[in-house]
């Protein structure tokens, strides 16, 4: 069974569980700040000379060049303080998601998915982060709350923000939250479960409690027993198929379908999200989110998986892809730095 990722959030780095216990970043253990500061002010085309660093450094170490380049050019950094991303689609994106860490990467990115690119094509980024967001979703949350410059609370924005089934399926997952892992499921309570399942499903677009508390609320063990036997019971049908034909919101459907695939394995969730993004109108945000905070423990892991899935690495894929793209350039070096020495 694959761990779920949760956070450090202290120290802006992730702990993913014990499947997740390599060191995946390939960073000097001493640099200089002010050389790789003085670097990059003085270079023709920054975007080239960070591209060839910044995979090569982890978030302390570039939030140190930072700031030694802000005393540098009068005051003013590579990223201002309050900038946050826009479109998802942009060099200057990727550039603060490297320096400002995973949570005010994900923040971010909340907050514009819901104050600034509303639209059902960018429903997935809030979807996404508080589905990652696993055992720590709260933190997430928490430290949306706090942020001044968000103006309110993540509930009091989805609220205000979003309509429909879309805000009711939002509002119940900032609401809810899992259960402990357990390593024991009482085998009855599933069975309920998955008939309880069976017939709410016929009427989901008037009512949702039951998916809600077996896939927000359930401890991973029991939510993966239910999808797991749910087909036996329901004439060969998935849980994730059941979703489709009986919800008509394409968010609603993303978010259950989300929801399933990150309980029953996280790692190939990711890769798959990672691959798929390609060809999706906010690609580079869900790229950016998926790569760049899991750059400093999970990219191992979830590069095996992709490899395996797709023949080839998470680097290499990019490359192929878009090898004239500075964003996606500087992914791919991420997740090659990443793996240097395991694959």
């Amino acid at each position: 069974m694959r761990a779920h990722f949760t956070f450090f959030v202290a120290i802006f780095l992730i702990n993913c569980g014990q499947v997740f216990n390599y060191g995946t970043i390939n960073a000097p253990a001493l640099i200089n700040p002010s050389q790789d500061a003085q670097n990059i002010l003085i270079a023709p085309d920054r975007t080239v000379v960070l591209d060839q660093m910044f995979p090569h450094r982890i978030f302390y170490q570039r939030q140190l060049i930072n700031n030694t380049y802000t005393g540098l050019n009068s005051g003013n950094p590579l990223v201002p303080g309050n900038y946050f991303p826009l479109t998802g689609s942009t060099f200057q994106d990727l550039l603060y998601a490297t320096i400002a860490g995973p949570m005010n990467t994900f923040t971010g990115y909340m907050y514009s998915s819901l104050e600034i690119i509303q639209g059902p094509s960018y429903g997935p980024i809030l979807i996404e982060i508080l589905v990652v967001a696993g055992s720590d979703k709260q933190a997430v949350i928490d430290a949306y709350n706090k942020n001044p410059y968000y103006g309110g609370t993540l509930a009091d924005a989805v609220s205000s923000r979003t309509q429909n089934d879309y805000r009711n399926f939002l509002q119940e997952l900032i609401r809810r939250n899992r259960e402990p892992d357990t390593q024991s499921v009482n085998t009855n309570d599933v069975n309920a479960a998955i008939f309880g399942l069976g017939i709410e499903c016929t009427n989901w677009n008037n009512g949702r409690n039951l998916i809600d508390y077996i896939l927000m609320e359930k401890s991973i063990q029991f939510a993966q027993q239910v999808i797991n036997q749910f087909p036996a019971a329901n004439k060969g049908k998935t849980l994730v198929q059941a979703v489709y034909d009986n919800i008509s919101d394409p968010n609603l459907k993303y978010g259950y379908a989300s929801l399933i695939y990150y309980i029953l394995d996280p790692v190939d969730w990711v890769a798959a999200r990672i691959h798929d993004s390609q060809n999706e109108l906010d690609q580079h945000a869900t790229k950016i989110l998926f790569i760049v905070p899991y750059s400093e423990c999970c990219l191992y892991e979830i590069n095996l998986m992709f490899k395996k899935k797709y023949g080839m690495t998470i680097g290499q894929y990019l490359r192929s892809n878009n090898p004239q793209d500075p964003v996606d350039l500087m992914l791919a070096a991420i997740a090659d730095d990443a793996i240097v020495g395991y694959i």
